[in-house]
């Protein structure tokens, strides 16, 4: 069980992380008119414009599949805690 929660700390660490990362370099390159707000929720547009202004990079891919495992940890938790 420490294992599982080691691993989905990780994950969440790493979406939120790379979620900053995305939105910091994304704003350096737009004018001050187009930049995101900090607080924004949306991160699908910041991801989208990212892979816009960074086609090479592969973190939006990587974010996306960190997200993905944080979710399934997630279900796996509840299934585990509705079934004992």
């Amino acid at each position: 069980m420490l294992v599982f929660w080691i691993v989905a700390i990780t994950a969440i660490l790493f979406t939120i992380v790379t979620d900053i990362v995305m939105k910091s370099r994304v704003n350096s390159r737009l004018p001050a008119s187009e930049q995101f707000s900090w607080f924004l929720r949306n991160s699908a547009q910041v991801q989208m414009r990212y892979e816009q202004l960074y086609p090479e990079s592969s973190l939006a891919s990587i974010r996306r599949y960190a997200f993905w495992l944080t979710c399934t940890l997630g279900a796996i938790l509840l299934l585990t805690v509705f079934l004992k």
